[in-house]
Formats: C-alpha cells, structure tokens, sequence
C-alpha cells in the first residue's frame, strides 16, 4: 500500500468504528438529575456509557424514573403485592417506627444501548442482592413500555404467578367525561374488580376549563389496556404520561401516581415522583378509591 492508500484505509476504520460507538451509545444522564437522586443511589455516564447503581425499597421503580429522564421514553412501572414478611422491613425515623415498607435491595446496571427497549430487557434481568420482592418482564404496546411484576413472593417465601389490580377485567359505560375523572373512574372499576384499595395520588395534569372530555368505554377489558388508550387519547393536551403503581404493605393499599414524560436528555428538573415515596400524610390530590 502507499503511504495515501494506508492512511485512507485507517481514516476509513476509525470512521466506522466511531459511527458504530456513536450508534450504540446510551443518551447522557442530565447532570441535574444525576445530583438530585435519594440516598444510596448514583447514575453517572461516559463515552455512550451509563452506569446505575442503588440500594433502595424500590429500586427497580427508580432504575425506571432515571430510564424516563434519560431516553425521554413512556415506561409504566408497576409494584408487586408484598406478602412474604422478608420482603417489608420496619421504616424509621429519628429513631421512631413509622410505617412498614418494601425491603428493596440493591443492584447495579451497566448499558450502552442507544434505544430504551434493549435496556428495559436488561434490568428486567437483574436479581436483587438479596434476591427479594418480584421478578419482571418488559411489555410493549405501541412506543409504551411496562415494567410489570412475572412474579413474586408469598407468604412461605415460595414465587408465583403476580397480578396486580390492572390486570383486572372491567366493563365501562362510553360516557364524557374530563380527564381526571376519566381516571378515577377507571380506578375505581379497577379497585372494584381487583378488590384491592387504590389511592388516586397524582393527576396527569390539572384539568382546565377548555380542555376537552373523552368518550372512552370498555367491555370486559384489562384495566391497563382501558389507561393505554384513554391517556393515548389525552396527550395531545397532557403531553407524553407514564404511570407508577405502588403497593403500600403499611396501608395494604395502592396508590397510583400519574407522571408526566420529559422527552429529551437535557438537564431537567427531577420529576417530583423520583423523590416520592408512598406518603404517610394526608396530600392535596389523595382521592381514596377503596372496592365495595
């Protein structure tokens, strides 16, 4: 080869190898949100690589929040029942027993991948050390993800089959109605047919005088399949919005938080659920949902 001919050859890898890195490269983790994450928990990234690494009671449900943030990605995330005793520890504070909540654990992840789906498949590998609460699995429907629980401990400590309250089948009538009572309603028909207590914590938004109301019914549908198609139809005004589904071991209740989707990995302000434990208090937006 001459001297040209060598160096167009080794311009020609370096381009190759540099468009394959940029291509599989994971966005950054905006600064912002990196220093704004609770105890115990670092997320930092470097040349396409993200490292996350936490020691918490839901974990997972954080590892989502920072994924969210991160690709500008919908991703659902819902707890398990925790039945088996190992899996609630006693919370504390100032020395004080306050409530009883997920055991939690810890684990680190490691990624590269430039789109959401290949990580989501990732964590939903990981184990907990120790290996408590759920195991999960990724569903996709349409650019939605969700993190949902394949199964969980019971009260010997043996793993089976998990469910949650949206799982349930429910059948609605096609009435119009805002946004946040479209929700509740389809919250309370969930409690109803789960008969499981759930906690209406954070809208997708305000309703406003102009906003529109949405026909939506159901018959005989999953619950999650109902707030897939109701929250498609009430982005256009509402913007992108995932919801985050905790059971409270305490209360032995759930409570749903609705979160709005930040699209972009810019420096952010932390979404206010990435800071938001199931709450002890009373809160402004607590709508009680209990089945009869």
């Amino acid at each position: 080869m001459t001297r040209l001919t060598v160096q167009s050859y080794f311009s020609s890898v370096i381009a190759f190898l540099s468009f394959f890195s940029i291509a599989h490269s994971a966005p950054p983790v905006p600064a912002q949100l990196a220093a704004n994450l609770p105890d115990g928990t670092a997320v930092k990234s470097s040349n396409g690589q993200a490292q996350f690494a936490t020691e918490t009671s839901r974990p997972f449900s954080l590892a989502i929040e920072v994924l969210r943030v991160q690709y500008g990605a919908i991703i659902c995330y819902e707890d398990p029942l925790y039945a088996d005793p190992d899996d609630v520890v006693a919370f504390t504070h100032k020395g004080i027993r306050d409530r009883r909540i997920p055991a939690g654990g810890k684990f680190s992840l490691t990624y590269s991948a430039d789109d959401v789906a290949t990580v989501l498949k990732q964590l939903a590998q990981v184990r907990l050390t120790p290996d408590r609460g759920a195991h999960f699995h990724v569903v996709q429907t349409g650019s939605v993800y969700m993190f949902l629980p394949i199964d969980a401990r019971d009260l010997n400590g043996n793993r089976g089959a998990s469910q949650t309250p949206l799982d349930a089948h429910i059948t609605m009538d096609a009435v119009s109605r805002p946004a946040s009572e479209t929700l509740a309603t389809v919250l309370k028909l969930a409690a109803d047919a789960s008969k499981q207590p759930i906690v209406y914590m954070t809208p997708p938004g305000p309703d406003s005088p102009g906003d529109p109301a949405y026909k939506i019914g159901a018959q005989d549908e999953t619950v999650r399949s109902v707030l897939l198609r109701a929250l498609a139809l009430m982005e256009p005004q509402k913007g992108p919005v995932a919801w985050d589904l905790f059971y409270d071991p305490d209360s032995r209740q759930y409570y749903m938080n609705f979160t709005a989707v930040i699209k972009g990995s810019r420096p952010v302000a932390t979404p206010a659920s990435i800071k938001r434990a199931v709450p002890s208090g009373g809160n402004a937006a607590d709508v009680p949902i209990t089945p009869h």
